[in-house]
């Protein structure tokens, strides 16, 4: 028998995926990383401010502070996506940068604003639920600016840049690099890996099925664009919210946000169910000539110790009533 039945021949597409799944996490452990050394620069910036005169907690100081966290924001993720972008295998990736909306954009984006509010009354069903065994989350605290300027400085760090550089990195360059190996795999790696970039438990459910609609959108539409408009309006409605909160008493806010709350709700049942039945949701589950299961040759060393660093940020929220 010839010596060379012995000699294995390497899968290509399986060597290419294990790249690819390798760039995407060191993409995203870069990522992360420019995340938590952003708070050290900005002690260094908010030293650099007093310096020049700055008064803290002054409009001027605080308008230059957000034009930087602007700036930083956007190189944390803008960064690690040009990384993955260059350096992953799968260079023709097939979502486009075309500013277009698909047909059935109303109906998206009512299912989706809908699928959020019932995973955030989800959420709030859990934490309730958890607090009764004596563990509770931290919530984020925001200051509301009070002059032009710094409210539009405001809405563009808190919804434009956000919608932007998030769904480059993550729908982009990530499910982008993976819809090769399967589409409905692309979408659930890329919405697990959106969902664990927040850092946050009471985050992790409506982050997760957000991810899954603007991935599917992305696909369906061969544009990032409607997934940045869906995540910027997303984000805007938060806004919105907060800025009822800070000028409006707390009774009138309750009110109106409930009553948002219950038509999204029930908008996104129907919406979702009648995107169903258009089969917006029907993505084929493998690629065509894969001889090798995507999820069995995940567990990479490089995501896995972005999983576990991920989660152990994650436990920053968590604390024992």
């Amino acid at each position: 028998m010839n010596n060379i039945d012995f000699i294995q021949i390497p899968d290509e597409n399986k060597i290419k995926y294990r790249k690819t799944v390798d760039v995407i996490a060191i993409g995203l452990l870069l990522q992360t990383l420019l995340s938590e050394g952003s708070s050290y620069l900005f002690l260094v910036l908010s030293g650099a401010f007093s310096a020049f005169g700055l008064t803290k907690g002054s409009i001027a100081y605080n308008n230059i502070s957000s034009g930087a966290d602007i700036i930083v924001y956007a190189l944390v993720f803008l960064l690690p996506a040009l990384f993955i972008l260059k350096y992953a295998p799968e260079k023709n990736s097939s979502i486009g940068n075309k500013i277009k909306l698909p047909k059935n954009f109303i109906s998206v984006l009512f299912a989706f604003l809908g699928c959020i509010a019932v995973c955030g009354s989800i959420t709030a069903i859990i934490k309730v639920s958890i607090e009764e065994i004596g563990i509770g989350f931290h919530t984020f605290e925001f200051t509301i600016p009070h002059d032009i300027l710094g409210t539009i400085l405001f809405i563009v760090s808190s919804a434009v840049i956000p919608a932007i550089v998030e769904e480059l990195l993550f729908r982009k360059a990530i499910l982008g690099n993976l819809l090769p190996y399967g589409k409905w795999f692309a979408v659930i790696l890329s919405s697990v890996c959106f969902s664990l970039m927040h850092r946050n438990p009471s985050q992790t459910i409506y982050t997760f099925v957000g991810g899954i609609i603007l991935a599917v959108v992305v696909i369906n539409s061969n544009s990032v664009f409607p997934a940045m408009l869906l995540h910027f309006l997303n984000n805007l409605l938060s806004v919105v919210y907060m800025l009822i909160y800070e000028y409006a008493s707390e009774q009138t806010y309750l009110l109106v946000v409930s009553c948002i709350d219950i038509v999204l709700q029930l908008c996104g049942i129907i919406f979702v169910c009648v995107l169903f039945g258009k089969g917006f949701f029907e993505l084929e589950s493998h690629s065509d000539g894969l001889t090798f299961s995507p999820t069995k040759n995940l567990v990479r060393i490089y995501f896995v110790v972005y999983v576990l660093y991920s989660l152990f940020l994650s436990l920053r929220w968590v604390y024992a009533i």
